[in-house]
């Protein structure tokens, strides 16, 4: 058969057509690769995922990052290694402020008992104030608009409770103390100025009332006598 006709001719290209589909089918990994994996075929789905796999053994092998498979840490992404800085730091935080208050509370109670009616008295304070903040905050647009006066009667409140808590201690340690026998007549004016303070409180609680809201605002004059039982009826026995 003569080399120049054209069924030779088509069959030589043929078999050189396969031998470069041959050669070129190892290489289908890095050209899916380069193809930025834009393929829709399953068979370049499946090149990309064997590719994806091969990438990640080679990583945890350590082959092309010059050593052994990295740290924890440096595998973690860097939101993840902030995160955990944060958390170390809070940790660290907090044990350290535990350490001094520990040391403060032991110290107050070695200083007498005077200082521990006033650390009794600083924790009452705080604790109304975060307790009748976290309502505030909850309905602050309504309170600031329509409502006058609604944080100074809770104050007041929390005033006349303590001052009637801490009169009645007050008499107690001067009738126990003859030393202090002189104060006792005006120690015996504390029951009065108690009931002044509780009726001019009462008085302008209901004044600051308003039309349309006086639910709302009952709502809360019981929320703040709820707050007041669990900070200053009860730390009164202490």
């Amino acid at each position: 058969m003569d080399a120049s006709s054209p069924s030779l001719r088509r069959r030589r290209r043929g078999e050189g057509a396969r031998h470069d589909a041959l050669d070129r089918e190892p290489n289908n990994e890095s050209s899916a690769d380069e193809s930025g994996g834009l393929a829709d075929t399953p068979q370049a789905a499946d090149v990309d995922a064997r590719a994806a796999d091969r990438r990640h053994d080679l990583m945890n092998l350590g082959v092309g990052h010059g050593g052994p498979r990295p740290s924890i840490r440096k595998e973690m992404s860097r939101s993840s290694v902030h995160r955990d800085e944060t958390r170390r730091r809070k940790v660290v935080t907090r044990i350290a402020s535990s350490l001094i208050m520990i040391t403060l509370f032991v110290g107050i109670l070695l200083s007498g008992h005077a200082y521990v009616c006033a650390l009794v008295f600083v924790l009452e304070v705080l604790l109304f104030r975060e307790l009748v903040t976290v309502r505030y905050h909850a309905f602050f647009d309504r309170i600031e608009e329509t409502i006058p006066l609604f944080r100074t009667t809770q104050w007041l409140w929390f005033a006349v409770s303590i001052f009637y808590a801490y009169s009645e201690f007050a008499v107690e340690m001067i009738k126990s103390n003859p030393k202090l026998h002189d104060l006792f007549e005006y120690a015996q004016l504390a029951p009065l100025l108690s009931f002044i303070l509780y009726t001019g409180t009462f008085v302008l609680t209901i004044g600051s009332m308003q039309t349309g809201h006086i639910r709302f605002q009952l709502n809360q004059l019981c929320w703040t006598i709820v707050v007041l039982c669990i900070t200053v009826g009860q730390l009164k026995w202490v």
